[in-house]
């Protein structure tokens, strides 16, 4: 296969794309797969022309794409229905970025 002229093994590689693509694998999933056969023909000195592969991966619809921070009239509108307590723990968690399984493990000390 190494021996195989690169325009050739880069039509494999996209018909392997499509193949996975076809059985609905997501964009992360196929990039694994294909960056270990990079790497393969990378370690053997045969150079192929990655981006034009790259095209023919699925647009990365990832879960997080809708995640944002909470905005500074959000966060007073839930101080707003707050005590003291709920109140400090919101104001902890919006300042730092920490999340909420993190407060468990927090200790006073003197």
């Amino acid at each position: 296969m190494v021996d195989t002229k690169p325009s050739v093994i880069e039509s494999k590689i996209i018909s392997h794309i499509e193949y996975l693509k076809a059985r609905k694998l997501k964009h992360w999933s196929i990039l694994v797969y294909m960056s270990a056969i990079l790497h393969f023909f990378e370690m053997n000195d045969v150079m192929l022309n990655t981006l034009k592969i790259k095209r023919f991966l699925p647009p990365d619809e990832g879960h997080y794409n809708q995640d944002r921070p909470y905005s500074i009239t959000e966060i007073q509108q839930i101080l707003d229905k707050c005590d003291i307590r709920s109140r400090v723990i919101i104001l902890l968690m919006a300042s730092t970025g920490m999340r909420v399984g993190a407060l468990s493990g927090l200790r006073l000390s003197k």
